[in-house]
Formats: C-alpha cells, structure tokens, sequence
C-alpha cells in the first residue's frame, strides 16, 4: 500500500496513510485497536480543522 500512496500522492492529495508495525487488518480488535483508532480520528480531525478553506 505504501507504494501505491506514494505513487498517487500528486492525484489524492486527501489521501493519509498510516501503518503498523505489527497487527494485520484485523489489529483493531485488539487490545490497543480502539486507542490506535482514538489517535488516528482525532489525527484527522486535526489535520481537517487545520486547513484553509476553499
């Protein structure tokens, strides 16, 4: 993935990427799962409120 969001960076200028080391897709069951998915929104959420208006 990391290679396709590099690829696409000038097209989806939207796009955030964010990995983990360890965990595969189904890491947000685990236990650290909702604080990892806490951090990341309010992340967003941040990055959102941070940006100009068009």
């Amino acid at each position: 993935m990391r290679a396709v969001y590099e690829q696409q960076q000038a097209q989806a200028r939207q796009w955030h990427f964010l990995s983990r080391p360890t965990g595969g897709h189904g890491f947000l069951y685990g236990p650290d799962g909702p604080a990892a998915l806490r951090s990341l929104l309010t992340q967003l959420m941040q990055t959102q409120a941070a940006a100009p208006v068009k």
